[in-house]
């Protein structure tokens, strides 16, 4: 595995990124898991020595002072949804469920997209999933992940109250697609691989024309809009932000007669601009 840490090219904001130090620089060790198929669902497996590691697909860290085989899988957090809306929270990072193989792990961090800007630490709990039933359970949350207080290993995910304003990391990525008129795909991307590799699979056959991340973290559960200086026509009118596996953040631009540059921007719901950029149809 590489010692690069998969900190390094996620596109936090500045105070974020002072909160990186040696550790996650240098302890860390970044692996690529092998993709296995089962009953129709993608499953994960690695296998490492004594050490730190940090998976290039979901973003898990695990420590083990022995070495293990690890298998995990991404779960739906539709399948929850019920459940956190009662209980006043919204998923902030993947639900990743669990199974140690062989050997043992000391330690498991969960990733989540929160900004270290903002103290959550009461307001960051990890939703416990086994047969049993459902719990919204204690974590140590640091800057980047959080670590079970619990060493079972259900499924697991990092949840936050939607009773404050939550900000999120996020990414706006742009695409336009192969339409015969200017047909853009504008995505508000959370700072995750795996929510960046569902949007490139998705727009396999589209071009990606711009990829920036917002001048400030984005209110999770906030409505926003997108504006263009010229005519166009855009779905659906207002979006709601938020972390869910299946759900993709994107608005549908169309412009019928884009014969020169036009400005497109952002818009939170007090119309103030989140983010800016100019679109030249021929981009």
């Amino acid at each position: 595995p590489s010692s690069k840490s998969l900190l390094e090219p996620v596109n936090w904001c500045s105070l974020c990124r002072n909160l990186l130090d040696s550790k996650d620089c240098n302890y860390w060790k970044r692996i690529e898991p092998d993709l296995t198929l089962a009953d129709g669902r993608e499953k994960y497996r690695v296998r490492t020595t004594q050490g730190w590691y940090q998976c290039g697909v979901t973003g898990l860290r695990w420590e083990s002072c022995c070495g293990a085989e690890l298998e995990y899988c991404l779960e739906d957090w539709d399948q929850f949804s019920q459940f956190l809306e009662k209980k006043h929270f919204t998923p902030c990072g993947p639900l990743i469920k669990i199974r140690v193989i062989s050997g043992d792990l000391t330690s498991v961090h969960l990733p989540h997209v929160l900004c270290s800007l903002w103290n959550y630490r009461k307001d960051v709990k990890l939703l416990h999933s086994e047969e049993s039933g459902v719990s919204l359970e204690e974590c140590l949350l640091l800057s980047f992940h959080v670590i079970p207080i619990c060493k079972t290993f259900p499924a697991q995910g990092v949840v936050v109250s939607s009773r404050f304003n939550v900000k999120a990391h996020c990414d706006v990525v742009i695409y336009r697609t192969s339409a015969a008129h200017l047909t853009l795909h504008v995505y508000l991307v959370p700072c995750h691989p795996y929510m960046k590799e569902s949007v490139e699979k998705r727009e396999k056959e589209s071009v990606e024309i711009l990829r920036l991340k917002t001048c400030y973290p984005l209110q999770l559960g906030d409505r926003y809009t997108l504006a263009t200086s010229c005519p166009s026509h855009i779905i659906p009118e207002k979006l709601k932000f938020t972390y869910i596996n299946k759900t993709l953040n994107c608005f549908e631009v169309f412009i019928e007669d884009a014969k020169e540059g036009f400005f497109l921007h952002l818009l939170n719901k007090v119309h103030i601009s989140e983010w800016g950029t100019i679109i030249r149809p021929g981009k």
